[in-house]
Protein backbone atom coordinates (compact mmCIF):
# COMPACT_ATOMS: atom_id res chain seq x y z
CA UNK A 1 0.00 0.00 0.00
CA UNK A 2 1.39 3.43 -0.93
CA UNK A 3 1.40 6.55 1.21
CA UNK A 4 -1.51 8.99 1.00
CA UNK A 5 -1.14 12.79 1.08
CA UNK A 6 -3.97 15.14 2.04
CA UNK A 7 -3.11 18.59 0.68
CA UNK A 8 -4.70 21.89 1.73
CA UNK A 9 -4.18 25.56 1.01
CA UNK A 10 -4.07 27.45 4.29
CA UNK A 11 -3.83 31.02 3.04
CA UNK A 12 -3.07 32.89 -0.11
CA UNK A 13 -3.89 36.55 -0.22
CA UNK A 14 -2.36 40.03 -0.45
CA UNK A 15 -0.16 40.80 2.54
CA UNK A 16 1.74 43.78 1.19
CA UNK A 17 1.14 47.41 2.03
CA UNK A 18 -0.37 49.15 5.02
CA UNK A 19 -3.29 47.65 6.92
CA UNK A 20 -4.63 51.03 8.07
CA UNK A 21 -7.08 52.45 7.32
CA UNK A 22 -8.82 49.06 7.06
CA UNK A 23 -10.45 48.23 3.74
CA UNK A 24 -14.16 47.38 3.56
CA UNK A 25 -15.03 43.70 4.13
CA UNK A 26 -14.17 41.59 1.11
CA UNK A 27 -13.37 38.01 0.14
CA UNK A 28 -9.66 37.38 -0.33
CA UNK A 29 -8.61 35.17 -3.21
CA UNK A 30 -6.56 32.11 -2.29
CA UNK A 31 -4.89 32.36 -5.68
CA UNK A 32 -4.30 36.12 -5.51
CA UNK A 33 -1.19 37.89 -6.68
CA UNK A 34 0.56 39.26 -3.61
CA UNK A 35 4.29 39.53 -4.13
CA UNK A 36 5.52 37.64 -1.09
CA UNK A 37 4.12 35.22 1.47
CA UNK A 38 5.96 33.24 4.16
CA UNK A 39 7.92 31.16 1.67
CA UNK A 40 10.84 30.89 4.09
CA UNK A 41 10.74 29.70 7.68
CA UNK A 42 13.26 30.22 10.47
CA UNK A 43 13.70 28.44 13.83
CA UNK A 44 12.82 30.44 16.91
CA UNK A 45 15.97 31.55 18.69
CA UNK A 46 14.41 34.24 20.82
CA UNK A 47 12.52 36.14 18.12
CA UNK A 48 9.18 35.00 19.60
CA UNK A 49 7.62 33.30 22.62
CA UNK A 50 9.05 30.06 23.98
CA UNK A 51 6.21 27.91 22.59
CA UNK A 52 6.96 28.94 19.00
CA UNK A 53 9.24 26.51 17.14
CA UNK A 54 9.38 28.13 13.68
CA UNK A 55 8.16 31.46 12.34
CA UNK A 56 7.88 33.53 9.20
CA UNK A 57 7.16 37.25 8.90
CA UNK A 58 6.81 40.03 6.37
CA UNK A 59 5.04 43.35 5.75
CA UNK A 60 1.88 43.25 7.88
CA UNK A 61 1.88 39.57 8.86
CA UNK A 62 3.49 37.02 11.13
CA UNK A 63 3.17 33.23 11.10
CA UNK A 64 4.02 31.24 14.22
CA UNK A 65 4.29 27.44 14.31
CA UNK A 66 4.24 25.51 17.60
CA UNK A 67 3.78 21.90 18.58
CA UNK A 68 0.06 22.57 18.91
CA UNK A 69 -0.54 24.19 15.51
CA UNK A 70 -0.19 27.58 13.88
CA UNK A 71 -1.21 31.20 14.39
CA UNK A 72 -1.32 33.83 11.67
CA UNK A 73 -1.38 37.49 12.67
CA UNK A 74 -2.19 40.23 10.16
CA UNK A 75 -0.94 42.96 12.45
CA UNK A 76 -4.28 44.60 13.18
CA UNK A 77 -6.62 44.02 16.10
CA UNK A 78 -8.92 41.07 15.51
CA UNK A 79 -6.99 39.81 12.49
CA UNK A 80 -5.80 36.53 13.99
CA UNK A 81 -6.27 33.04 12.63
CA UNK A 82 -5.42 30.06 14.81
CA UNK A 83 -5.11 26.45 13.70
CA UNK A 84 -5.01 23.86 16.49
CA UNK A 85 -4.07 20.21 15.97
CA UNK A 86 -6.73 18.31 17.93
CA UNK A 87 -5.74 15.08 19.67
CA UNK A 88 -2.18 15.39 18.37
CA UNK A 89 0.98 14.17 20.11
CA UNK A 90 2.09 16.46 22.92
CA UNK A 91 5.53 17.01 21.43
CA UNK A 92 5.77 16.08 17.73
CA UNK A 93 9.17 16.26 16.08
CA UNK A 94 9.45 19.59 14.24
CA UNK A 95 12.29 20.43 11.86
CA UNK A 96 13.12 22.68 8.93
CA UNK A 97 13.22 21.17 5.44
CA UNK A 98 14.98 22.48 2.35
CA UNK A 99 17.73 24.77 3.61
CA UNK A 100 17.72 28.12 1.78
CA UNK A 101 20.84 30.19 1.04
CA UNK A 102 19.71 33.23 3.06
CA UNK A 103 20.02 33.81 6.82
CA UNK A 104 18.04 35.96 9.26
CA UNK A 105 19.70 38.46 11.61
CA UNK A 106 18.09 40.36 14.48
CA UNK A 107 19.63 43.26 16.38
CA UNK A 108 17.59 44.86 19.16
CA UNK A 109 17.50 48.67 18.98
CA UNK A 110 19.38 50.30 21.82
CA UNK A 111 20.70 46.97 23.05
CA UNK A 112 23.72 44.77 22.53
CA UNK A 113 21.47 41.72 22.16
CA UNK A 114 21.60 40.14 18.71
CA UNK A 115 20.59 36.89 17.03
CA UNK A 116 22.75 36.38 13.97
CA UNK A 117 23.04 33.72 11.29
CA UNK A 118 19.64 32.09 11.82
CA UNK A 119 19.09 29.53 9.03
CA UNK A 120 16.05 29.73 6.76
CA UNK A 121 14.10 26.85 5.25
CA UNK A 122 11.61 26.30 2.44
CA UNK A 123 9.29 24.29 4.69
CA UNK A 124 8.67 22.85 8.15
CA UNK A 125 8.07 19.15 8.82
CA UNK A 126 6.04 17.74 11.74
CA UNK A 127 6.71 14.06 12.46
CA UNK A 128 4.41 11.76 14.44
CA UNK A 129 1.56 14.25 14.87
CA UNK A 130 -0.90 11.35 15.01
CA UNK A 131 -0.08 7.62 14.66
CA UNK A 132 1.48 7.18 11.23
CA UNK A 133 0.66 10.76 10.22
CA UNK A 134 3.04 13.67 9.66
CA UNK A 135 2.48 17.23 8.48
CA UNK A 136 4.28 19.79 6.33
CA UNK A 137 4.01 23.56 5.95
CA UNK A 138 5.54 25.06 2.82
CA UNK A 139 5.17 27.78 0.22
CA UNK A 140 3.84 26.87 -3.20
CA UNK A 141 3.41 29.43 -5.99
CA UNK A 142 3.16 32.29 -3.51
CA UNK A 143 0.70 30.43 -1.29
CA UNK A 144 1.13 28.95 2.15
CA UNK A 145 0.02 25.32 2.05
CA UNK A 146 0.07 22.34 4.37
CA UNK A 147 -0.08 18.60 3.79
CA UNK A 148 -0.88 15.64 6.00
CA UNK A 149 1.27 12.64 5.08
CA UNK A 150 -0.32 9.28 5.91
CA UNK A 151 1.84 6.19 6.07
CA UNK A 152 0.37 2.88 4.81
CA UNK A 153 -2.27 1.73 7.27
CA UNK A 154 -2.68 5.13 8.97
CA UNK A 155 -6.24 6.32 9.55
CA UNK A 156 -7.28 9.69 8.16
CA UNK A 157 -9.99 9.83 10.85
CA UNK A 158 -7.22 10.56 13.38
CA UNK A 159 -6.66 14.00 11.85
CA UNK A 160 -8.34 16.81 13.76
CA UNK A 161 -7.94 20.53 13.07
CA UNK A 162 -9.76 23.34 14.86
CA UNK A 163 -9.72 26.85 13.39
CA UNK A 164 -10.28 29.98 15.41
CA UNK A 165 -11.12 33.34 13.85
CA UNK A 166 -12.38 36.25 15.93
CA UNK A 167 -14.79 37.29 13.20
CA UNK A 168 -16.42 33.87 13.01
CA UNK A 169 -16.34 30.74 10.83
CA UNK A 170 -18.91 29.40 8.37
CA UNK A 171 -19.20 26.63 5.80
CA UNK A 172 -19.97 27.73 2.24
CA UNK A 173 -22.30 25.84 -0.11
CA UNK A 174 -19.30 24.58 -2.12
CA UNK A 175 -17.73 23.08 1.01
CA UNK A 176 -15.14 25.83 1.49
CA UNK A 177 -14.39 27.02 5.00
CA UNK A 178 -15.04 30.75 5.38
CA UNK A 179 -12.86 32.42 8.02
CA UNK A 180 -13.58 36.03 8.97
CA UNK A 181 -10.53 37.95 10.18
CA UNK A 182 -11.34 41.48 11.24
CA UNK A 183 -12.10 43.33 8.02
CA UNK A 184 -11.31 40.46 5.67
CA UNK A 185 -12.71 37.07 4.78
CA UNK A 186 -10.53 34.09 3.87
CA UNK A 187 -11.88 31.04 2.07
CA UNK A 188 -10.12 27.71 2.45
CA UNK A 189 -11.22 25.23 -0.23
CA UNK A 190 -11.97 21.58 0.51
CA UNK A 191 -8.93 19.33 0.96
CA UNK A 192 -7.78 17.06 -1.82
CA UNK A 193 -6.10 13.67 -1.39
CA UNK A 194 -3.70 11.78 -3.59
CA UNK A 195 -1.72 8.57 -3.29
CA UNK A 196 1.99 8.22 -3.93
CA UNK A 197 2.58 5.03 -5.88
CA UNK A 198 6.12 3.85 -6.72
CA UNK A 199 6.83 3.96 -10.43
CA UNK A 200 7.46 0.51 -11.90
CA UNK A 201 9.66 0.44 -14.98
CA UNK A 202 8.82 -2.49 -17.26
CA UNK A 203 11.69 -4.84 -17.93
CA UNK A 204 12.62 -5.62 -21.53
Amino acid sequence: MAAVVVALVLLGFPLVGRLAPPPPPRALSLAGDYGSLPLSFEPNRGQSGAAVRFLASGPGYGLFLSGHGAVLSLGSRGSLLSMKLVGAAADPGISGRGRLPGEANYIAAGSSRAELGIPTYAGVRYAGVWPGIGMRFYGSQRRLEYDFDLAPGARASEIGVRFGARGGIALAADGALVLRLGNATVRQPQPRAYQQIPLTVPQN
